[in-house]
C-alpha cells in the first residue's frame, strides 16, 4: 500500500491501494518478500539513476498521480516507511476510518485508487470484497484491471503470442456495474472508473499513434521473443529507447506509459476511457 499527503490542489491525504504498479517501495520493507525493486535496473531514469522501489525505469502511476493530484514534489513514501518512522501513524488512521460511513470524519477521508492482478477465475469474489470496504469513505478513484493477457510473461503461453483478457474485460463491466449500483444507494458517494483495460488496448492497437514503437515486449527482461521469462536484474537485455517501449519488465509498464495513463485519468474528457468523471473533476466535487 502506498501512502502519500497531499498538499496545495487536493487538500486531503490521498490513500493509493494497488499492486506493484502502483508500489513505491512498500515490499523492501517485508522482510520475506523476494519481489523487489531496489535493485538495478529499475529507476535507471530515476534521479541519479538510483533504485527505489518502483518496477519501472522512472516513476509510476502512483507518483505522477500524487504530483497532479496533489502537487506533491518530493517522492511518495511507503506505508510501511511511514509506519516505522511515526508509532502513532497506524493509530491515527485507525481513529479516522472507525466511525460509520454518515459520521463527518469517515466522509472526509478520501481513497483513491486501486488496482489488482488478480486471479481470472476469482474476480466476483474480489469485487464483493471491494464492496465490503466502500462503506468508510465517500470519495473513490478506482482504476480497473488492465490487459494483464498481453504482458511479455503471459503471452508465451498463447500459441498465437497474442492477448488472453477475457476475465480482464469482464472485471471492468462487473466493477461499472457496482459502482454505479453503490452510488444510487448511498448518498454522496462519488467516484470515478478509469478503464486501464481500454487505454492499454488503444496503445497495443495503435502504438505510432500513441508515441510507441513496441508494445509487445519488455525494455528490460529476457528469454522468449517478447522478454518475459526473467526479471529485470543486472545482466538481463537492457533497451536504449526506453521511452518508445509501452512495457518495462514483463509485468509492469515503463514512466512513459503511466504518464499518458496518468493524463487520461485525471484530465481525460468523455467516457471511453473515465467514468462518470475524471480524477480532477472528483476531487473538486
Amino acid at each position: 500500500m502506498t501512502v502519500m499527503v497531499a498538499t496545495g490542489k487536493t487538500g486531503a491525504t490521498i490513500f493509493i491501494f494497488g499492486d506493484s504498479t502502483a508500489d513505491v517501495g512498500t515490499n523492501t520493507h517485508l522482510p520475506t518478500c523476494t519481489a523487489r525493486a531496489n535493485h538495478r535496473y529499475h529507476g535507471i531514469d530515476y534521479a541519479y539513476s538510483k533504485a527505489i522501489g518502483r518496477f519501472s525505469n522512472g516513476r509510476n502511476t502512483a507518483d505522477l498521480i500524487a504530483r497532479l493530484l496533489g502537487n506533491y514534489i518530493v517522492r511518495p513514501p511507503p506505508f510501511l516507511f511511514l509506519l516505522s518512522r511515526n508509532p502513532t501513524f497506524k493509530r491515527n488512521i485507525q481513529a479516522r476510518i472507525s466511525p460509520g460511513a454518515g459520521s463527518p470524519t469517515a466522509q472526509g477521508l478520501k481513497f483513491r485508487g486501486a488496482q489488482s492482478l488478480y486471479k481470472a477465475h476469482n474476480h466476483i469474489a474480489w469485487i464483493n470484497k471491494i464492496k465490503g470496504s466502500l462503506h468508510c469513505a465517500r470519495m473513490f478513484g478506482i482504476i480497473s484491471t488492465p490487459q494483464i493477457g498481453c504482458c511479455p510473461a503471459a503471452r508465451p503461453h498463447n500459441s498465437s503470442g497474442g492477448c488472453l483478457n477475457d476475465n480482464a474485460r469482464s472485471f471492468y463491466k462487473d466493477m461499472q456495474s457496482l459502482l454505479l449500483d453503490f452510488s444510487l444507494l448511498h448518498q454522496g458517494f462519488k467516484y470515478s472508473l478509469g478503464n486501464t483495460y481500454a487505454m492499454t488496448m488503444n496503445v497495443i492497437e495503435n502504438p505510432r499513434g500513441n508515441r510507441f514503437r513496441e508494445v509487445k515486449a519488455s525494455c528490460c527482461g529476457d528469454g522468449t521473443l517478447f522478454h518475459g521469462v526473467t526479471d529485470c536484474v543486472v545482466g538481463a537485455k537492457l533497451c536504449s529507447n526506453r521511452a518508445d517501449f509501452l512495457l518495462w519488465d514483463k509485468f509492469h509498464p515503463t514512466e512513459m506509459a503511466s504518464q499518458i495513463a496518468t493524463l487520461t485519468l485525471v484530465y481525460g474528457e468523455g467516457i471511453q476511457y473515465v467514468t462518470p468523471m475524471n480524477l480532477s473533476s472528483l476531487v473538486m466535487a
